[in-house]
């Protein structure tokens, strides 16, 4: 099947067909993912008048991620692809990084020393990460980039999902909360909404309404 579409896909009279036809198919899949997370049942649309502290609490990067690898594989799949980094440009940042360590030991100060990544330096790279100790550093930086890339993923499926349904604002509401907290500057907060990032400062103050008042009733129920 697989050559039978790639002759129709290489082949100059069919090809505008075809790819018209792929990319039809393609947006309908993405396009059901998108409104599955905007949907009220997967449980990223906040309500002013019924949040929860409980539900703030609740939320984290980890469950949102692991939710949406589990029921919108096929968009998690291509926002990895498209979020990948170039290898070549990966090798580069690990073995500068690591001839960096070394001269550092060598000489016992702090000072920093550029190299070129000529082609050389990128075939002897491949003894170096035989070490186990640089592959072992490898697996904690590499840890922490999915870390950083489940977030943007996070981040990137979160607003296309609220520009789709503008209750769909767990995320968002989620900054919002926190640029509150941290007393962020007018225009800081304006360029996040504006951007899809987090509610308006007037969505969190309208949020936050309730919030106090439960906080209220616990405090008064501790005695």
């Amino acid at each position: 099947v697989n050559e039978i579409l790639d002759l129709l896909y290489t082949n100059l009279e069919t090809y505008p067909s075809v790819r018209t036809w792929v990319f039809q198919k393609v947006e309908t899949v993405y396009t059901l993912d998108v409104r599955q997370i905007s949907g009220p049942q997967f449980g990223l649309c906040f309500n002013a008048s019924h949040l929860h502290s409980e539900k703030i609490h609740e939320f984290l990067y980890t469950k949102l991620s692991s939710k949406l690898e589990r029921d919108t594989l096929a968009l998690w799949n291509l926002l990895i692809s498209l979020l990948a980094p170039d290898p070549s440009t990966v090798t580069g940042v690990r073995l500068t990084k690591y001839r960096k360590g070394k001269r550092k030991d060598n000489t016992g100060t702090d000072a920093v020393v550029d190299y070129e990544m000529d082609n050389e330096n990128l075939e002897d790279g491949g003894k170096i990460l035989d070490h186990e100790a640089e592959i072992d550093e490898m697996a904690v930086h590499d840890l922490g980039l999915i870390t950083v890339v489940c977030q943007y993923l996070c981040h990137i499926a979160s607003i296309m999902a609220h520009s789709t349904n503008m209750r769909c604002n767990a995320l968002q509401t989620a900054i919002g909360f926190f640029l509150e907290a941290s007393n962020a500057p007018k225009t800081v907060c304006e360029l996040l909404a504006h951007s899809g990032m987090s509610v308006s400062a007037a969505t969190t103050s309208r949020m936050l309404g309730p919030l106090r008042s439960q906080c209220e009733m616990k405090l008064k129920g501790l005695g």
